[in-house]
């Protein structure tokens, strides 16, 4: 099997609440059916807002 790099230009949005404008970036890109991946460390960071 031949080797080979793929790479993808990713926009990241962080920051603080931050979670609010997950609709306009799904809108802005035709995402009709986003997956996201979260995990326990989420809810211990320190940017979580249900603190």
């Amino acid at each position: 099997m031949m080797s080979m790099n793929w790479n993808y230009p990713t926009s990241i949005w962080f920051g603080e609440k931050r979670i609010n404008e997950i609709q306009k970036a799904c809108d802005s890109l035709h995402i009709k059916n986003p997956l996201i991946v979260t995990d326990p460390g989420i809810l211990k960071n320190k940017y979580n807002s249900k603190k």
